[in-house]
């Protein structure tokens, strides 16, 4: 009799839990998500951070002039001329360099 007691209470939180997790409900937001996959990588990731003051996973022409080399390459790097420079568009930034 226990066992139908403890099934009985705890099947609608299974339940809930499984259509939350097929609905997406447990899921990281698209903000978290763009920050994973917009993470600069290799020794540039240390720079990208000390350059992004704002922390908005950008580097405005502001922040770049932090670094003269940056600055000097921002029109370059920019490749969607939008004027700020994502993690993705950064990461060419040690290419130029070489």
């Amino acid at each position: 009799m226990k066992t139908k007691t403890v099934i009985a209470t705890i099947a609608p939180f299974l339940l809930v839990g499984a259509m939350g997790a097929t609905a997406g409900l447990f899921d990281k937001g698209e903000d978290a998500k763009k920050d994973e996959s917009q993470q600069p990588a290799g020794q540039n990731a240390g720079m990208f951070n000390a350059l992004d003051a704002n922390r908005d996973q950008l580097i405005s022409p502001q922040e770049a002039e932090s670094s003269a080399d940056v600055a000097m390459s921002f029109g370059e790097l920019d490749k969607n001329t939008d004027g700020h420079l994502s993690a993705d568009e950064f990461n060419e930034f040690e290419t130029i360099q070489r």
